[in-house]
């Protein structure tokens, strides 16, 4: 038997009129690169030390993946030591979707909120992590991309998805997997993972956008965390 969970995070960042053309084509010419992130078990075994601790994106590349952290440009390497980690906090009773990406009117409803406040241009950003098993091989994935405008590439995404097992109402990382890319507009992070317990799993993420000069917040980091499963 195969079971899903789904859940979603929406985030609307309104921008002044006046850098939209700006920020369009600040972006669009730049080429991609991208990185996958692998990890150890010793590596995990930091990373469940550190979960929900008070740090930056920055402090904790330093201290789980550094090499990927010294091989990002210097003015994001010092971005990033600004922006506080957002562990997801799962609901193990009720997952919600706070938004629903089949509803074909999301641009005009945002269009409207735009006329509203007065405010012309906008981006609108979603994330979500997801998990499924089959047997004891269980996949998890967490994915950001930008919604409007359509294929807008800003200057740096990166992911981190995590595959919890769940022991007393406590989550332990049991793996992971992360991306990340200059200039890009959808990034995700997915493993297939072989679990060696029986159990409650989920999956959680880590979502890092950084927004083209102008935009304000410049930058967003959240956590989102997808429905729990049992694997027997």
């Amino acid at each position: 038997m195969k079971r899903k969970g789904i859940s979603c995070a929406l985030t609307v960042l309104l921008i002044l009129v006046t850098m939209s053309a700006a920020m369009v084509s600040a972006v669009s010419a730049e080429e991609c690169q991208q990185w996958s992130i692998d990890s150890d078990d010793e590596q995990i075994k930091l990373i469940n030390e550190l979960w929900g601790t008070d740090i930056t994106i920055g402090e904790y590349y330093e201290k789980v993946f550094p090499l990927h952290l010294e091989g990002l440009e210097k003015d994001l390497q010092n971005h990033l030591y600004t922006l506080k980690v957002t562990w997801p906090e799962p609901d193990l009773e009720t997952k919600v979707a706070s938004a629903d990406t089949k509803d074909t009117n999301l641009a005009a409803k945002f269009e409207e909120l735009g006329e509203q406040s007065g405010i012309k241009y906008f981006i609108v950003t979603f994330g979500d992590s997801t998990i499924s098993a089959v047997g004891r091989s269980v996949r998890f994935k967490s994915e950001s991309w930008v919604v409007f405008p359509p294929y807008l590439r800003i200057p740096y995404m990166e992911v981190t998805s995590y595959l919890l097992r769940w022991d007393g109402g406590q989550g332990h990382v049991v793996d992971l997997c992360a991306n990340a890319a200059y200039s890009v507009y959808n990034i995700k992070a997915q493993k297939t993972s072989t679990v060696n317990q029986a159990g409650y799993y989920s999956t959680s993420g880590i979502h890092v956008n950084i927004f083209p000069t102008g935009a304000e917040p410049p930058s967003e980091v959240r956590g989102t965390s997808s429905d729990l499963i049992y694997v027997s």
